[in-house]
């Protein structure tokens, strides 16, 4: 416990009535904020946090919209039908129950450039299409984690 003198508490009266907040105090005492508001409690002293000042916000430069390429390739095998020939637009309310809920692009949700994949789904309840189910929930095989020695 802090010892606390006669000069200390006539000072800490001064700096209570100029209305000083808990770190001005800390320095011209050299007290521990701690003791301080111990202290300032049983005077009878009322100590509130002050609130704190919001921090400032800030603005984020609108990064223009990247330029999607589709590179043209041979004919896929038949096992590659499920993937989606062109490169298609869809936002959340026109996919359906049906469509891929893939989020496409390096933009936040509210951003216009926002879109889904909404490839079909051919799998029963999976939110993804195939390419995306599979990088989602990755190859199906547990991972084998190598004992200790």
């Amino acid at each position: 416990m802090a010892t606390w003198s006669a000069a200390d508490n006539q000072l800490l009266d001064q700096l209570v009535a100029e209305s000083a907040d808990i770190v001005t105090m800390q320095k011209k005492l050299g007290k521990t904020q701690d003791s301080i508001r111990h202290k300032l409690k049983r005077m009878g002293v009322k100590v509130t946090k002050a609130p704190k000042s919001p921090k400032p916000i800030k603005l984020l430069k609108e990064k223009p919209p990247k330029k999607v390429r589709v590179k043209k390739s041979a004919p896929a095998a038949e096992e590659d039908n499920d993937a989606p020939a062109k490169v298609r637009v869809y936002p959340i309310d026109r996919i359906g129950p049906r469509g891929c809920r893939w989020p496409m692009g390096d933009y936040h949700p509210t951003h216009p450039d926002f879109h889904f994949c909404g490839a079909p789904v051919k799998e029963e309840g999976k939110p993804y299409c195939k390419e995306h189910s599979q990088r989602a929930f990755g190859s199906g095989q547990p991972i084998r984690v190598p004992e200790r020695v």
